[in-house]
């Protein structure tokens, strides 16, 4: 761990703060300023809400899918005419790939006639078999059918859009279009009063959140990280070097003793017995002086460490339990909440009267935590809403929201018009609408796609063939002729087919763009046209009563809006922009920092400690009683055997150093009676082995 993680989680805490105070700039600036402009765009035209509510209610609206009905017949006559171009010219060239296709599959059956006739078995079934696939390929049929539209749907649509529908309802339009006009002008003559109102609504939620933001700022964790880095920022190198250095000198300690008592272990397992004769280093006395030598170091180093180890313990473990446990759990240490209650005290006296110490006077630490284990925000466990009353502005700025409300009814109070609504149709346009209703749009497109696919299929037998013929394992053995067929097909593929496949994607797409927009095209309902004669008769008695309610129900719709963004911002306040959900986790994080990477690796050090010295213990007085047993000598040593140089009589000396012999050389045997042993050249045989 080092100081930059400690100075992190305080710069995670200025972080937090600057995100609270855009959310609540956002919340109180910029989401009502999307108020303001839905409310602006609603006033500005007011007319044409009015007009759209009115149709809506009378049944007027009709006129509209009548005349959208028409449009987009007009539009779908040009788009089916283009496409069935497009299709011409798809449908001749794969005309003329059919051509071709046939010309190459002539010529390449030809070439392989004299390789079929081939004496060598291998190259005439390969032959064969490629016969067979431009057997496959000869039946292509390469056709499309070109007229996307039958004659009935096409002639519906030439109805739909010759019909002028348009110039059938064209005075009920510039009727309605008039009615738009002079209400705007009589909305925009008290759209300034609205926005004053609006105005001095959106002042007085600058001025709370310049507040909030303000009193935000007084939290400033970068004193914090600026303490950390002026005490541990230049010192901090040198500590975890002398660190390094303290620990290297501990292991080293560790490391001696245990090597002093692993190879005292180890010269005692497999060391040779102690004895007069031939001794060295590798006896089991070796072993002996090791035990001692590791024992007097454990029993020197002992009090050292156990002191060491007792002060290790005591700082880790008040370490852990003052700092990690109450980070845990902050209830489990009652003794320790008091103790930061009493801090928070003292930094909250030390407050000026801008911040948030005021808010904060009859705060308990305690209960902080618990309400934010209840997921409450600070907004709330801070009480902020009795001075600010966000949670309700309806009710705090009641005079204001009053007002605007007011103005708002106000302009949409007098809605009136001047001039009734010109006839919709005559009986004959009426019958005429009744016949259009009766038609349905059929078209050949799924036939067409289907076609479209399968010449697709049909053509992508092609590269499987030139892969056929370019069998890594039989080209080589086949005729240059038939070689050459391969060859053939890939420049007719690459010249001819892959364009056609091409075209093919674009047409289908195309055939499926132009389908899912005969499929959104609707045609009215016979019920539409009992709707024009009866919206005809209302608005033809009592227009300017239906006006008044389509303007009262956009008053309710605007002030509906309001009443949506006073619930937004208290929905925001209460959860999302003081959420308690960021401080929980820089709890989280910095016990983290400080058990995880420093608490938890300190308490390790001295329990590995602790452990040494319980092993260390028995370890001495086994050492102890191991080094008396390796010094002893054996009463009856091994023999040292001494094998002769040579067997035939010079320059040997007696198997054991006692031992003497006539050296002399006998050419005699002797022979040991009821013994199998032998005596050759004057002396006895080596020993084989060690006697004990």
């Amino acid at each position: 761990m080092n100081y930059l993680d400690v100075s992190v989680t305080a710069l995670m805490i200025s972080h937090i703060t600057r995100k609270k105070r855009i959310k609540i700039r956002n919340t109180l600036i910029d989401d009502f300023q999307r108020l303001n402009e839905s409310l602006s765009a609603l006033i500005a035209s007011g007319g044409e809400p009015i007009v759209q509510h009115v149709k809506k209610i009378t049944g007027a609206h009709a006129i509209d899918s009548f005349l959208n009905i028409s449009n987009e017949a007009q539009e779908l006559l040009k788009i089916v005419a283009e496409d069935e171009n497009e299709l011409k010219a798809l449908n001749g060239e794969l005309f003329l790939l059919r051509n071709e296709l046939t010309k190459l599959h002539r010529t390449s059956v030809s070439e392989l006639d004299d390789c079929i006739n081939s004496d060598f078995q291998l190259v005439k079934k390969h032959c064969q078999e490629i016969e067979s696939e431009l057997s496959d390929i000869d039946i292509i049929t390469l056709h499309l059918r070109q007229d996307i539209l039958n004659n009935d749907t096409m002639n519906v649509l030439k109805m739909l859009a010759e019909s002028n529908i348009a110039e059938i309802f064209v005075d009920a339009i510039s009727d309605f279009k008039d009615g738009e006009i002079e209400l705007n002008k009589k909305v925009q003559v008290k759209e300034q009063a609205i926005q004053t109102s609006v105005r001095e609504i959106q002042s007085e939620l600058l001025r709370i959140a310049d507040t909030l933001s303000t009193q935000l700022r007084q939290i400033k964790p970068e004193l914090l990280h600026n303490l950390l880095k002026r005490y541990m920022g230049d010192n901090y190198h040198s500590i975890v070097q002398y660190t390094w250095y303290a620990s290297l000198t501990l292991c080293a300690i560790f490391s001696l003793k245990a090597l002093y008592f692993l190879f005292a272990l180890c010269y005692g397992c497999f060391g040779r017995r102690p004895s007069d004769y031939r001794n060295d280093c590798c006896v089991r006395s070796t072993g002996s002086k090791l035990f001692v030598c590791g024992v007097w170091l454990a029993i020197i180093l002992l009090p050292m460490i156990a002191v060491l180890t007792a002060s290790l313990l005591l700082i880790g473990v008040n370490a852990y339990s003052l700092g990690c446990w109450p980070l845990d759990d902050p209830f489990a240490r009652p003794d320790m909440l008091s103790l930061s209650e009493r801090m928070f005290d003292a930094w909250r006296s030390k407050q000026i009267e801008e911040n948030l110490s005021p808010l904060m006077n009859q705060l308990s630490l305690a209960n902080v935590i618990r309400s934010c284990m209840r997921n409450e925000t600070l907004y709330h466990i801070l009480a902020m809403d009795n001075k600010y009353h966000l949670y309700d502005l309806r009710q705090y700025g009641k005079e204001l929201y009053d007002r605007l409300e007011l103005n708002i009814e106000d302009a949409f109070s007098n809605i009136s018009f001047s001039k009734s609504i010109a006839t919709f149709a005559s009986p004959e346009q009426l019958a005429m609408l009744h016949q259009i209703v009766n038609i349905t749009i059929e078209s050949n497109i799924p036939l067409i796609s289907l076609q479209i696919k399968d010449s697709v299929e049909q053509l992508e037998k092609i590269p499987r063939l030139i892969s056929f013929i370019e069998d890594d394992h039989a080209i080589e053995n086949l005729p240059r002729s038939v070689q050459s067929i391969a060859e053939q097909w890939r420049i007719f593929q690459i010249r001819s087919v892959n364009p056609a496949l091409l075209n093919a994607a674009n047409a289908l797409k195309m055939l499926n763009e132009l389908n899912d927009r005969l499929e959104r095209i609707t045609l009215p309902s016979v019920a539409l046209s009992a709707k024009l004669q009866h919206a005809q008769v209302l608005l033809s008695t009592n227009l300017n009563e239906y006006f008044r309610v389509a303007a009262d129900q956009l008053v309710q719709e605007m002030e509906q809006q309001i009443r949506k963004y006073i619930d937004h911002v208290r929905i925001q306040m209460s959860t999302n922009v003081s959420s308690c959900v960021p401080l929980f986790n820089i709890a989280k994080r910095t016990r983290t920092v400080l058990c995880q990477a420093l608490v938890d690796p300190f308490n390790g050090v001295w329990a590995s400690m602790v452990i040494s010295i319980l092993c260390t213990i028995p370890l001495i007085v086994m050492g102890s009683a191991a080094s008396a047993l390796y010094k002893k000598k054996h009463p009856y040593p091994k023999y040292i055997v001494n094998e002769p140089g040579n067997t035939d009589g010079h320059e040997t000396s007696g198997a054991l150093v006692t031992d003497s012999y006539d050296v002399r050389n006998k050419q005699q045997k002797l022979i040991y009676p009821n013994s199998s042993y032998a005596m050759y050249f004057g002396y006895p045989p080596a020993y084989l082995r060690t006697r004990s």
